[in-house]
């Protein structure tokens, strides 16, 4: 791991000029899956082509709306059960030491499941939780969590159907003009997000770009380091950089540098095992291609027509 650019980060960190945008990676070493893995076993196990399975991940219909639809169809209640599973890892314990030591007043993610509350309860934060489907409302605290996705905590079928809402764009842009333009923090360190949120985020992005936007620092996990600018990035516009490298090896080499604690345990949870049985638990689900090859189709229409508006 680069010293220089641990010492860059860890400096930052003191400064308490920083907050966190956190996405579905960080919840990764705690045995779940990010989208498109969930994506692929969900419409492999109901006997989908591949072609038809890859160009559904790959394309830029939310995942909530396609959820929605599965929702509308059969019972997803014992496959969105995935989200509860597990425990906080190193990275959720990461965010409740800083939040600890007064380093970060707040954070951000998208993600529903509660291991980074858990990680702070761990600590002893007392803090709240901002969450922008609405179903959750906690008195203003020390540490404030911005759930920008909502929270497996609701009703999985209002969550989705608010944030799948045409009108959740202008929902989502006052967590958004806060991480990016508001708040006292003057950085943003991004850790386990993908910016493929393109019906709500990446549109936000590009349009508070310019003046006045925080500096970001995107963490992009991979095997070997380097660091590059935003030049191809939905970034683009905006001051900082995108690191590559190990995010475990990241956050354990900050963690030594800030004299925090650091254990990284193996997740005891999978994922997988609870997707499975979801899929033996309904009746006939190969016969149910069909239908759910029927509506995604509809979704693409749709969601293609209001892309040009």
């Amino acid at each position: 791991m680069n010293k220089d650019l641990i010492q860059k980060l860890a400096e930052t960190i003191k400064t308490k000029n920083i907050t966190l945008l956190l996405g579905a990676g960080v919840s990764r070493n705690s045995g779940l899956p990010i989208v498109r893995e969930l994506l692929m076993q969900i419409f492999t196990s109901h006997g989908v082509d591949a072609k038809d399975v890859e160009q559904i991940v790959d394309s830029q219909i939310p995942f909530e709306t396609v959820m929605s639809y599965l929702a509308d169809q059969i019972d997803i209640s014992r496959l969105v059960k995935i989200f509860s599973g597990g425990n906080a890892n190193p990275n959720h314990e990461f965010v409740a030491q800083l939040a600890h030591m007064g380093f970060i007043r707040e954070a951000f993610t998208t993600n529903w499941d509660t291991h980074i509350e858990s990680a702070l309860r761990n600590r002893n934060v007392p803090f709240n939780v901002v969450d922008y489907t609405g179903q959750i409302d906690h008195q203003p605290t020390e540490f404030c969590l911005h759930k920008v996705h909502g929270s497996i905590e609701n009703r999985i079928q209002i969550l989705l159907r608010t944030i799948a809402n045409a009108k959740w764009q202008k929902i989502v842009q006052e967590p958004g003009k806060k991480l990016l333009k508001g708040g006292q923090h003057s950085t943003v360190l991004v850790i386990g997000y993908s910016f493929s949120d393109h019906f709500d985020i990446n549109p936000l992005i590009k349009e508070l770009s310019g003046t006045g936007c925080k500096e970001i620092i995107v963490v992009n996990h991979c095997d070997s380091f380097s660091t590059n600018g935003f030049e191809n990035h939905v970034l683009r516009g905006y001051d900082g950089m995108v690191v590559n490298c190990d995010t475990d090896q990241l956050i354990a080499a900050l963690s030594q540098s800030l004299s925090l604690t650091y254990d990284p345990n193996p997740p005891v949870f999978d994922w997988q095992v609870l997707a499975r049985e979801w899929t033996d638990s309904l009746n006939n689900p190969k016969g149910l291609r069909h239908a759910f090859l029927n509506g995604i189709g509809l979704i693409f229409i749709a969601f293609a027509a209001s892309s040009k508006r």
